[in-house]
């Protein structure tokens, strides 16, 4: 009964240090879960300001993008505007030009035929004169 007895016990005690040993991993495996789940909660913190910077970096994108093509717009129509502008005062010089090389051609012709006027003038003079 003796041995029997030394032998549950040394079961026993052999027992209880595998408890304990499955204890200790136990309690390491927690605190091993815990500093992961830590670790996840940090980068998950982090993914999540990268992700806010990220969002803002791209609205400032978008702003700038739409700014830069308000801009561009805008020195679009101010290039439009002051073509049509300029092709409008070469169209009104090019019509004062017509109008005054036109005045000039009647004028020229008026010349012409007051010369002529002159010139029979003085043959009828001179043919007067040699009568």
């Amino acid at each position: 009964a003796g041995a029997g007895a030394k032998a549950a016990e040394a079961k026993a005690s052999s027992l209880a240090a595998e408890a304990s040993n499955a204890k200790t991993a136990a309690v390491a495996v927690a605190d091993h879960g815990r500093a992961a789940v830590d670790e996840a909660e940090r980068l998950k913190n982090e993914l999540a300001t990268t992700a806010g910077a990220l969002a803002k970096a791209l609205e400032v994108a978008n702003l700038r993008k739409t700014a830069t093509d308000a801009a561009t717009a805008a020195l679009a129509r101010e290039r439009a505007e002051a073509r049509a502008a300029l092709e409008k005062r070469d169209r009104d010089h090019e019509a004062r030009l017509e109008a005054v090389d036109a005045r000039l051609q009647v004028r020229g012709g008026e010349l012409k035929a007051t010369m002529r006027a002159r010139e029979r003038a003085h043959e009828e003079a001179f043919a007067a004169l040699a009568t």
